[in-house]
């Protein structure tokens, strides 16, 4: 599987809406089920916010799986995960990775 992500920003934005662009290509020799999950998570690593999509993806076709999370009003320490997996639905997956996670954080703050 080839898979690149793409979003709105470059930094989490407290109290904006960010867009997750996911193309996959198909490259395992079979139709695939991918589910592009894109999750929000605390300090604590408690989730709070969740957002995903899922195709069909037969062989050598790409498919673009996109979703969308409005980050709450303070986003400190706050990190937005971005997992592919195999799967139709979060009740219907193996939770089996078809990419590394992608990760992005707050800006850095200037002293």
């Amino acid at each position: 599987m080839d898979i690149s992500v793409e979003t709105t920003m470059n930094y989490l934005k407290a109290g904006e809406i960010i867009f997750v662009f996911v193309s996959v290509t198909n490259r395992s020799g079979r139709s695939v089920h991918a589910m592009a999950i894109v999750a929000l998570f605390d300090r604590d690593n408690k989730m709070m916010g969740l957002a995903y999509m899922s195709k069909t993806i037969d062989v050598g076709v790409t498919e673009q799986l996109n979703a969308g999370l409005r980050l709450p009003e303070d986003v400190t320490d706050h990190v937005l995960r971005v997992f592919v997996w195999e799967g139709k639905s979060l009740e219907n997956t193996t939770m089996y990775p078809l990419s590394d996670v992608f990760e992005l954080s707050p800006e850095p703050k200037r002293e």
